[in-house]
């Protein structure tokens, strides 16, 4: 019996030891002029983002209809406070005397 166990532990402490560690991606502003013209009123609301992408992991498309979650890359915030925050900020820095 204690040889079982032994040899389980063998074959399962590889794996634990290579596992790999995730890495974190977060959108950033672009960078540009600001468009001239009179101040602006611009109300943003939180982006609408489909279920299936409203998660920590990133989901990528790898055919027509298929999609890959991998749980080793990660947005590094929720994804649609991450849109709504960088679309604020490209227009805040586009629009003059937007508020």
């Amino acid at each position: 019996m204690n040889a079982s166990w032994i040899l389980v532990a063998a074959l399962a402490l590889p794996g634990c030891l290579s596992s790999k560690e995730s890495s974190f991606y977060a959108l950033s502003p672009k960078t540009g002029t600001a468009a001239s013209g009179a101040p602006a009123l611009v109300e943003l609301r939180r982006p609408g983002v489909p279920g299936y992408l409203d998660r920590a992991s990133i989901v990528r498309r790898v055919k027509n209809h298929q999609l890959r979650v991998d749980p080793l890359e990660r947005w590094a915030e929720p994804l649609g406070d991450m849109i709504g925050r960088v679309l604020a900020q490209n227009l805040s820095s586009r629009l003059t005397g937007t508020q």
